[in-house]
């Protein structure tokens, strides 16, 4: 006969070692729910910093469009933002528009927005929005106004824009441009000159006007290298800059005509 005091000492045993793992199995159950909430608090947190971000930067935009939108614009319909436009006829044009808005007759109205720059509109802008205009109306057949604003944030006046309204040009004239451009590249036609030199300043293909103008003439002593790529003594630089005059021509068309894109 075992003895009772030994077994009951076993039941004791048996029951503390029972109580004690059972008490390991809730402290990992425990560990394994308190991971669990940490990681779905750390999730719900990243969802909802998120959205407001999304909705910060939303807000933001929408205010920098109020600012941007000219005045006769105020009741008409934001329906287009920096998207593009593809067409085939009657050229090939690849066009982005900064802002394009519906009237409520239905029409449309294109906005242009310059960060920098003097406080007016160009020749390039004009172009720019005609050629914009082209695509849409080819590509959505909605009718586009003949006219535009170009919306220009100045220097002296933080996060305010003034708009000026332009008149486009029509699609005759769009076409014909790209036509002489595409002819001035294929050198078929001679460029005219440009009215100034500071328009090639700045101009990004003032380096290839350079070095294809740099083929046509004699390296001289002392030369004198011009935007042409013209060498020439200090004696025939007059001649120099006369020679430039194309060369100007012709870079400053292809910046004129920078928004066709032929693809």
């Amino acid at each position: 006969m075992p003895d009772p005091d030994v077994v009951a000492d076993g039941h004791h045993w048996l029951a503390a070692a029972a109580a004690h793992r059972g008490g390991c199995m809730c402290q990992v159950i425990g560990y394994e729910e308190a991971r669990m909430i940490t990681t779905v608090v750390i999730a719900l947190g990243a969802v909802a910093l998120a959205l407001l971000l999304v909705r910060v930067w939303a807000g933001r935009k929408v205010s920098v469009e109020r600012a941007s939108r000219p005045k006769a614009l105020a009741n008409a319909e934001l329906i287009y933002m920096e998207k593009l436009f593809r067409i085939r006829a009657p050229i090939r044009l690849v066009a982005k528009v900064d802002r394009v808005y519906r009237l409520p007759g239905g029409s449309l109205v294109l906005v242009e927005l310059k960060i920098c720059g003097q406080d007016r509109p160009y020749l390039t802008d004009v172009i720019q929005l005609s050629a914009q205009r082209l695509a849409i109306e080819v590509q959505t057949g909605a009718f586009v106004e003949p006219y535009a604003f170009v919306s220009v944030l100045g220097a002296g006046r933080p996060g305010r824009f003034r708009s000026h309204r332009v008149r486009l040009l029509d699609a005759a004239a769009v076409v014909q441009l790209h036509r002489r451009r595409e002819a001035i590249l294929a050198m078929r036609l001679a460029p005219a000159h440009a009215a100034s030199e500071a328009a090639c300043r700045g101009c990004a293909l003032k380096f290839q006007v350079r070095s294809l103008r740099r083929s046509r003439v004699r390296a001289t002593t002392r030369p004198h290298l011009s935007l042409s790529g013209c060498v020439s003594p200090p004696q025939s630089r007059r001649q120099c800059r006369a020679n430039d005059r194309p060369a100007r021509g012709l870079c400053g068309l292809v910046v004129v005509l920078g928004c066709i894109v032929v693809r």
